[in-house]
Order: structure tokens, then C-alpha cells, then sequence
């Protein structure tokens, strides 16, 4: 799944995304697409690396990458 693409109700069924989080990430992704992980991380409080990691496990992408390790 694509952050810069995705629905609300897309980004709310995945596990370690709660309504709030998802809330900032679409206030941060109407501003301006997220460039990559660095970026979203920077612009979005609340996701760190463990969970940024674990989305990234679950098929979340950004511009089509996965979190690097």
C-alpha cells in the first residue's frame, strides 16, 4: 500500500495505526507527498522507527520503498 496514495480506511485497518496517528498523517500528506521514510518520520509525531519498521513489514511503501534497515 502506498502512504501517498492510500485511504483513510485503508491506513485505519492497518494494525499500529490508530485513528489519531492516521489524522497527522493526512494533515502532513495534504501539505505535500511524503518524499520517503525520513521525511513522513520528520513531519509526523508519534511514528517511530519500530513502528515505521513494522509497517514497512506489512507493505506499506512510500514512493515504492520499503523502511530501510
Amino acid at each position: 500500500m502506498e502512504l501517498n496514495q492510500a485511504s483513510r480506511a485503508e491506513l485505519e485497518s492497518m494494525p499500529g495505526l490508530g485513528p489519531s496517528l492516521v489524522e497527522r498523517l493526512l494533515v502532513e500528506r495534504a501539505k505535500a507527498s511524503f518524499v520517503d521514510w525520513a521525511d513522513m518520520r520528520s513531519r509526523v509525531s508519534g511514528l517511530g522507527a519500530k513502528t515505521a519498521k513494522k509497517l514497512s513489514a506489512m507493505g506499506l511503501r512510500i514512493n515504492g520503498l520499503a523502511y530501510p534497515d
